[in-house]
């Protein structure tokens, strides 16, 4: 890696912190071969070669991270299983999109009213519905 990088990591912890630019998804973001990319992922290239297709992941679920003791390669289900099995995944009101609320579930679940009627009164699609009572989406509730 070249100084350029590691003027802008912060190794005072066994997290290595970057302290450039972030991506929209808040990682840590390195300007290399005319494109940006995640600074964790760079710093994996450097050392282990380009993983392709392959995610590389934090064992310490910081995203700020760039040690390469805390990354690892991984594929796209896996990434996604580690984030559901640690409940990091946004779910019901965190997501940006919701439309319903945590008050609302318990009121559409026990309601007697059709999916459709209810889909008007919140303003939401009939399988929004249908899914919120059924459990398919809001399993926290």
């Amino acid at each position: 890696m070249n100084k350029r990088f590691w003027n802008k990591v912060n190794r005072t912890s066994s997290c290595w912190f970057w302290q450039g630019g972030k991506t929209g998804a808040g990682y840590g973001g390195y300007w290399s071969n005319g494109r940006t990319i995640g600074s964790h992922r760079a710093i994996y290239e450097f050392l282990n070669g380009a993983p392709g297709e392959g995610k590389v992941l934090h064992i310490c679920d910081n995203r700020h991270c760039v040690n390469p003791e805390h990354l690892f390669l991984g594929t796209s289900k896996q990434n996604s299983e580690d984030m559901v099995k640690k409940e990091q995944q946004s779910r019901g009101e965190d997501r940006p999109l919701a439309k319903l609320s945590e008050t609302n579930i318990p009121n559409i679940r026990n309601s007697k009213e059709s999916n459709s009627v209810l889909a008007k009164q919140y303003a939401v699609s009939r399988t929004t519905i249908q899914d919120a009572r059924s459990g398919k989406t809001w399993k926290h509730i």
